[in-house]
């Protein structure tokens, strides 16, 4: 039977799409640059580790046209989104499927500003938002973020006096925008047609002030689905991606669209929405009934280091709901029945002491 094959193993949304790949029955094949990868370790997949698409991006495109006929591969599911444009730009020397959509397409809805425009077009709220310093028409406060990226990396808080020094070139400038974070995840078909979806909302991140969620909830809201939808469909999306949010008691504001798998993919799985295996399905042309029902309330979260850093940052840590050493939510890493890659989670990290952006989401 032909397998999957999984890139950046390094990453807890990988170690989700082995794990649930393999239970579903796949051959999986998980790769990263490095072997302290918590998906490495998984009994879910063989382990290979290839070249750097960074340091030796010559040698990990020809390890791409190699590798899906050395493992017998004939489905790639790159999981970062640099290593996904990096496959998707060689898509025509790569033999095996990659169900994403087009290169540009995919570029362009990394691109904040791009996004934000075209969520106007398709009358989806979303933040006031500059590219100029000079143009600012508002009293602030103001979030200052990177046009591409996600997460916490880059961000900056400030008012109108602040702007001209907090902002940097490649940069926008957004009215800060208060409320709950809200995700809707979406395997879009061909024509706009819904295969899977699923919505979760925020509980707890870190660092607090808009990093990654280290705790997280299963949830509906018809408002924000239809937004997500509709923006997906207006770009002409295919593949997975997640629409964020920001919820308020009076409405929502678009952030940003993750044109990838995005971090809290467990909990999705965890509910019932097993989109890995959803999306090697349409890429082989199987049929099957799109998932668009989940169970609500249901949890998951990352106890190690997410959810202890968010408890060591956090000055009301003692009111914190569940508490910290609660362990009835699901955990990305941690289970039973694949215990290995909680190794793999302590190699990571002490190796991820040298490594940049590591030592910043450590710092907060």
């Amino acid at each position: 039977m032909p397998g999957v094959l999984v890139t950046d193993g390094y990453w807890r949304k990988s170690l989700a799409a082995v794990r649930a790949l393999g239970r579903a029955g796949h051959r999986v094949v998980v790769g990263e640059k490095t072997h302290f990868s918590p998906a490495l370790f998984s009994k879910h997949a063989r382990a290979v580790v290839y070249p750097s698409p960074v340091t030796r991006p010559d040698d990990f495109a020809r390890w791409l046209r190699e590798a899906p006929g050395l493992f017998e591969c004939d489905v790639i599911l790159p999981m970062e989104e640099d290593t996904l444009q990096f496959a998707l730009d060689r898509r025509a020397e790569i033999p095996a499927k990659l169900p994403f959509a087009a290169a540009a397409l995919v570029r362009n809805a990394g691109d904040k500003a791009w996004t934000l425009a075209r969520a106007a077009e398709c009358g989806v709220p979303a933040p006031r938002t500059w590219t100029d310093p000079a143009a600012v028409d508002a009293p602030g406060p103001f979030v200052v973020k990177p046009a591409r990226g996600s997460g916490s990396r880059g961000l900056s808080f400030c008012d109108r006096a602040g702007l001209a020094a907090a902002f940097r070139p490649g940069c926008l400038i957004q009215e800060k925008v208060e409320g709950e974070g809200w995700g809707v995840s979406v395997l879009m078909g061909q024509g706009g047609a819904v295969l899977a979806m699923f919505t979760h909302r925020r509980l707890r991140e870190y660092p607090a002030t808009g990093g990654p969620s280290t705790l997280r909830e299963s949830a509906r809201d018809p408002a924000l689905e239809s937004a997500a939808l509709r923006l997906l469909r207006h770009i002409g999306w295919t593949g997975v991606a997640m629409v964020e949010f920001k919820k308020r008691p009076d409405g929502f504001s678009l952030m940003e669209i993750n044109p990838r798998f995005w971090g809290s993919l467990a909990l999705a799985i965890e509910a019932g929405v097993n989109f890995p295996d959803l999306l090697v399905k349409w890429a082989r042309g199987e049929a099957f009934a799109p998932v668009t029902d989940w169970p609500l309330g249901v949890r998951a979260r990352v106890f190690f280091p997410g959810d202890v850093l968010h408890f060591l940052r956090n000055p009301e840590r003692g009111k914190m709901d569940p508490p910290l050493l609660d362990f009835s939510p699901h955990d990305d890493y941690l289970r039973r029945d694949d215990p290995r890659p909680t190794a793999g989670l302590a190699l990571s990290v002490l190796t991820g002491l040298f490594h940049r952006e590591w030592r910043r989401f450590l710092k907060g």
